[in-house]
């Protein structure tokens, strides 16, 4: 996508020139549906207190929430973005050499801030603003005894250095060797720290700290860390698709959809597996937990020692599932080509419209025919039937926008959109630092849930001495949604002052 902004810039280039026309017009609809994404992934993530409406949290296994077409959405967008961005790159980057290079190393960053994200530690981390008891320390980094120095000083430095590296790889650098060296050192420092924050805590135990010590979580447990993510697939999807697209034109692109989720079918239902049931697509014994399991955990008499997972399902972003997910961007680019085309607009829209309709049917028709629609093993269903409902989505916004003409409604989702990638990292920064800030005995993100939970009951209250046939809005899924709301309303705060200010942060 041809814009000043961000995720054209985070989610790069493709497509060899000659492959494509000239013509590079910014399309502001694409702005506008990546703010509607990363909105909306803010909102369904971020849950206050009390159980989420079912429309904002993902489906048990088979299925589909409107919470699980966020992610999809967003690295098909990625792909749309690529042949725009690739028409631009060419015009500084020479030969393909240089553009493949440039694209793994955007690829490494997005890559690391995930990995840096799911390092910054708050579990056991205070930072005590406001009045403090005699003795107490402004900022304690876990709960650990007297002594133990080593450990204490390699924790710190290992901690602080995870917000100057998520500052290195965003900030902007007009020196292409420092574009291409920023991240690789960020990557080698950060996991040689990791890797003395293991050693420090060896040495620590064996050395008397108590076995059941709290460490807290991130860097400060290389043993527990989760090496999987959201950012960390971003990169791994767009560094594959990206050089797909430069490599090869549209007939091509297409053969690699169809291989990449043919392959991605015949490994699930195929492929045995140690003690995999083979062609099993159930939560508990399906091919992708399988191999992730085995490369990322390791058990002993039942208890996970080394767990590199997340959650009740391991791992939404696992392996395997990332093949299916490079389909889902290489769809995005085939939509990205027919957009550059150098054809009437309301044509385009047309032919945008009309195969979002082909696509999401046969995503239905593999629903029955091969594999249910499932997110967290991302299934060819799942990659079609979301791909199809994001080109029918893109192309209302495109009719409306650039067709039409009418964007201003659309400045606040533009905000979002163009500053997509910074967007998240702050609401993930956010969070840590909300619960890591205490005033007093609470957290700020604790503070911020209960003003959310009393605002709902005050609302509630107000209008029910009107009417006693006004519904109780004090519900637990209300007063969760008015925590979600607020918590997307600060982030785009902090992203208007960036538009304000026409800074627009590139990965």
């Amino acid at each position: 996508m041809e814009t000043t902004g961000p995720v054209a810039e985070s989610t790069p280039a493709s497509v060899t020139v000659s492959q494509t026309p000239a013509r590079s017009a910014r399309l502001v609809s694409l702005d506008v549906f990546r703010g509607i994404t990363i909105a909306g992934m803010l909102l369904v993530n971020n849950p206050g207190k009390g159980q989420a409406y079912a429309a904002l949290d993902h489906a048990e296994w088979n299925g589909w929430t409107p919470t699980d077409l966020v992610f999809p959405f967003f690295l098909f967008i990625v792909g749309v973005a690529i042949p725009f961005s690739m028409a631009r790159r060419s015009a500084t980057l020479p030969g393909r050499g240089a553009m493949l290079g440039r694209i793994w190393i955007r690829a490494l960053s997005l890559f690391m801030l995930g990995a840096l994200l799911h390092g910054f530690s708050y579990s056991g981390v205070r930072l005590n603003l406001g009045e403090r008891a005699a003795g107490t320390p402004l900022l304690t980094l876990g709960a650990l005894p007297d002594g133990f120095l080593l450990l204490k000083t390699v924790r710190a430095v290992a901690w602080g250095m995870i917000p100057f590296g998520m500052v290195a790889l965003l900030a902007p650098y007009r020196s292409r060797r420092m574009q291409w060296s920023v991240p690789v050192f960020v990557t080698v420092v950060f996991y040689a720290l990791m890797g003395a924050v293991a050693l420090a805590n060896r040495h620590a135990f064996a050395n008397g700290l108590p076995g059941d010590t709290n460490l807290g979580g991130g860097i400060f447990r290389p043993g527990l860390y989760r090496i999987p993510g959201i950012l960390q697939r971003i990169g791994a999807c767009y560094g594959v698709a990206a050089t797909l697209a430069l490599f090869f034109g549209t007939r091509m692109l297409v053969v690699w959809l169809v291989l990449l989720l043919s392959t991605y079918s015949a490994l699930m239902l195929k492929c045995p597996f140690k003690d995999h049931v083979t062609g099993s697509l159930t939560r508990e014994d399906n091919l992708g937990r399988k191999i992730d399991e085995a490369v990322f955990d390791r058990w002993e008499n039942g208890k996970a020692v080394r767990k590199h997972t997340y959650g009740h399902y391991p791992d939404p972003e696992g392996l395997l599932s990332t093949i299916p997910a490079i389909g889902t961007v290489v769809l995005g680019i085939l939509v990205g080509l027919g957009l550059r085309r150098d054809r009437p607009a309301a044509e385009r829209c047309a032919r945008l419209l009309a195969w979002g309709v082909v696509v999401t049917l046969l995503g239905c028709g593999l629903d029955k025919w091969l594999m249910p629609v499932n997110k967290s093993i991302w299934t060819p269903s799942f990659a079609m039937f979301c791909g199809g409902l994001a080109m029918l989505g893109l192309g209302t916004l495109f009719y409306v926008i650039d067709v039409l003409g009418r964007r201003r409604w659309a400045l606040p989702l533009v905000i979002y959109g163009m500053n997509a990638i910074a967007a998240f990292i702050a609401a993930g920064m956010v969070v840590r630092l909300g619960i890591i800030v205490h005033v007093g005995k609470d957290s700020l993100v604790t503070r911020a849930q209960e003003t959310a939970v009393e605002w709902v009951g005050g609302v509630a209250a107000w209008l029910q001495q009107f009417s006693s046939h006004i519904p109780n809005l004090a519900t637990g899924a209300n007063e969760s949604l008015a925590y979600a709301l607020f918590f997307v309303i600060v982030v785009g705060l902090l992203m208007s002052v960036l538009y304000v200010c026409r800074i627009f942060i590139k990965v």
